[in-house]
């Protein structure tokens, strides 16, 4: 089976390049490699808007773009549209797939594992933010990886 598990990836260059505003997302799988640049339509307001701010008039109603007005728009706008790219896809989490961390689960098609998955990673979240050298943390990292792996094994 392919597409099993598919992330998202939110990142945005606020703060970092001068002006920048938005976020983007990209969803990615590696089995096999598979990496997609969200996007959304313009509205009329947020053509507008870009070309005020750029100074043009080169956008209109309708036109493509990567760049979202928030977190939870690049969140959204990935839970209606992945299955689109990735219709053997079984779950979404939230994280570079890079990194060896629990996710958040956006989707599942099994919702008791969801349920699970999610609230161990927000109680080792709480964990962290409370005392990053808690013994916990690593009992819940690997709880959370044991049962990921477990319902990998069964999808």
């Amino acid at each position: 089976m392919t597409n099993q598990v598919v992330y998202l990836s939110i990142y945005d260059y606020i703060g970092i390049t001068l002006g920048a505003t938005h976020y983007h997302g990209e969803l990615r799988s590696n089995n096999p490699h598979i990496m997609v640049e969200l996007k959304k339509s313009l509205t009329k307001a947020g053509a507008i808007k870009l070309n005020k701010k750029s100074n043009t008039s080169v956008f209109k109603a309708g036109d493509m773009t990567e760049g979202f007005d928030s977190e939870e728009e690049v969140r959204l706008t990935a839970l209606n549209t992945w299955k689109n790219y990735f219709p053997d896809g079984k779950i979404l989490l939230e994280g570079s797939m890079s990194y060896h961390e629990p996710k958040e689960v956006l989707y599942c098609e099994d919702e008791p594992t969801k349920t699970v998955l999610n609230t161990i990673y927000k109680n080792n979240i709480k964990f962290k933010e409370y005392d990053p050298q808690a013994v916990e943390i690593e009992s819940f990292e690997s709880l959370w990886f044991l049962l990921f792996e477990l319902y990998l094994k069964r999808i």
